[in-house]
């Protein structure tokens, strides 16, 4: 009689677009001599249609929490890996998820984690009767068979809880299976190529941990679904690791075994604890240098460390001063990935290279002018947004200068750029910017008000103020909190939609729901695509979130929200 759990993962095809440029990049294969920074992490855990997980649990390295009532959590001054550090999220009744994020020196990094529908199942056959308990929490009777609990037999009822992970990356229409290194039960990085990993609790009713003996084991099954088309190169057998506490690794116990007319793997194991079907990589430490043509570091590159043979796949993105650290893994067919503008960047890489040579047009912008608005007023202290359609990235003014000087693509003929001066709090726009050379300059810009938003609400979310609406020059929106004593400016105008009841403002990403009648406005609701307004039907029920920047109404000084 066997005893065993079904694990069920979805395996997608992995796919992206290819394009081969050039850029230098340079690698140092020497480890860093300080692992850990410190560092602050602010995230929103949504699930499906973008609505908020409250109490899920959060935690990355030593440090857990729970989501609050609107899916927030915000671990302030944590210490953290500085090559990487992982948070996971679970909550019964959903996938565990991971998520790795690359923490900045005494900064507050910003991240968003979906979360899917759990597709576990438990199934424990108790004499000759089958029982599905569902996929955690589990009891059974076990009446008339025995185990061993301590080198005693027992018998009585026993509790099944797993959980199971898989990693994958989520702002890809492909999900990638897997990740390029694997993790102990911290998830901190180890250095193997996981499938999944599966937390097996077996316990009494009073909580003792229970051990099957010699003629008794639970059989975990990796399966896919018939929807799904397997994977090429597919293993018939996958090392299965199971987590040594006292040792603070991974030990190898196992091996489990694919079974190809029933489409999973197999195993069988004896035991609680952390259990990963993962294959191991031999991996090195690199630290990347990402240089423009002219030899300048380009900070906050986006970077993507993928092989075809493994199927696995990391985002990376460059630090401040224009690096990126990351474990390479040796074999032939590891690629480095680099995107700007989202648009991909692809050499074959020698991980044990001490230089990687490629070559690309890298748009240096260099702002050596001043800033002013229409009042012939110097800015001294604002944000610049420059933006495309696929991608943007704020610039802070400080004394008048940009502090960094902004990257564009070679594929850019024109840059759009948007201003906001914290001392008057006027939405400004620069028109469209053509892109000369390398070294364009910025000199002595004016920033002249564009046709923009204001949505004002008090203490009771009833709409004050609603004006500025042009739809025939995008405006953008700020919105000001007469109780919170902060304005926030949301982004570009989008769409006005309306049904019965309620009007409906589109910010990009953001929807805003007011309804006619008492003009009060409603959660704003953060949508990933354009979604159909009819569909809100009682938007009093959405809970939701605001994005955008966040100013001091007396110092301009921006807050963080």
């Amino acid at each position: 009689m066997k005893k065993y759990i079904i694990i069920i993962l979805t395996f997608l095809a992995l796919g992206s677009c290819r394009k081969d440029k050039d850029i230098t990049v340079v690698v140092d294969n020497e480890y860093p001599t300080e692992k850990y920074i410190n560092t602050s992490l602010k995230g929103l855990v949504v699930g499906n249609r973008d609505i908020p997980i409250e109490n899920a649990t959060v935690s990355t390295g030593d440090y857990t929490l729970k989501t609050d009532f609107n899916g927030y959590f915000y671990f302030q001054d944590i210490k953290v890996n500085k090559d990487g550090a992982t948070v996971k999220v679970s909550k019964e009744g959903y996938r565990t998820v991971t998520k790795t994020f690359y923490p900045q020196l005494n900064s507050t990094t910003y991240i968003q984690i979906r979360m899917e529908p759990g597709h576990g199942s438990t199934i424990i056959n108790s004499g000759d009767k089958e029982k599905n308990f569902g996929s955690t929490n589990s009891y059974a009777s076990i009446e008339g068979n025995t185990f061993e609990k301590d080198g005693e037999k027992y018998s009585g009822e026993l509790m099944v809880n797993h959980f199971w992970t898989i990693f994958y990356k989520d702002d890809f229409e492909s999900k990638y299976i897997a990740h390029p290194v694997g993790y102990d039960k911290y998830f901190n990085l180890k250095g193997l190529n996981s499938y999944g990993i599966v937390g097996l609790d077996l316990q009494d009713r009073n909580g003792n941990e229970i051990e099957l003996g010699s003629d008794n084991a639970m059989e975990l099954r990796l399966i896919f679904e018939e929807k799904v088309q397997l994977p090429e190169n597919l293993p018939q057998k996958i090392p299965v690791w199971f987590f040594d506490d006292t040792k603070d690794k991974w030990i190898e116990k196992a091996e489990a075994v694919f079974d190809e007319e029933n489409r999973y793997y197999t195993v069988f194991v004896k035991k609680s604890g952390y259990w990963n079907f993962a294959t191991p990589i031999e991996i090195a430490y690199s630290q990347v240098a990402v240089k423009s043509k002219n030899d300048k570091l380009l900070p906050y590159i986006k970077a993507n460390l993928s092989t075809k043979e493994n199927n696995y796949f990391l985002s990376l993105r460059s630090n401040s001063d224009g690096y990126v650290n990351c474990f390479l893994p040796k074999d032939n067919n590891s690629k480095i990935e680099f995107l700007i503008d989202n648009k991909p960047i692809v050499s074959n890489i020698d991980p044990d290279a001490s230089e990687i040579k490629l070559s690309t047009i890298f748009k240096v912008l260099k702002t050596s002018g001043d800033f002013y608005n229409c009042n012939d007023e110097k800015i001294e202290s604002g944000y610049i947004t420059y933006f495309t359609d696929t991608d943007s990235m704020f610039y802070r003014i400080s004394n008048g200068k940009l502090e960094k000087n902004i990257i564009v693509s070679q594929d850019m003929d024109e840059v759009k750029w948007f201003a906001t001066d914290l001392n008057t709090r006027v939405n400004t726009k620069i028109h469209n910017t053509h892109i000369v050379d390398d070294n364009l300059s910025l000199e002595n810009v004016f920033l002249c008000p564009e046709p923009f938003a204001i949505l004002r609400y008090g203490e009771e979310r009833q709409l004050l103020e609603l004006k500025g609406f042009d739809y025939n020059d995008p405006p953008v929106l700020a919105i000001v909190f007469e109780n919170d004593n902060y304005y926030l400016d949301l982004g570009f105008f989008d769409f006005k939609g309306e049904s019965d009841n309620y009007n409906f403002y589109n910010f990009g990403y953001t929807i805003i729901i007011v309804n006619k009648d008492d003009n009060r406005l409603f959660p704003v609701i953060n949508a990933e695509q354009a979604i159909n307004v009819n569909e809100f039907d009682n938007p009093g029920m959405m809970r939701g979130h605001i994005e955008g920047m966040a100013f001091h109404k007396d110092s301009g000084e921006v807050i963080d929200t």
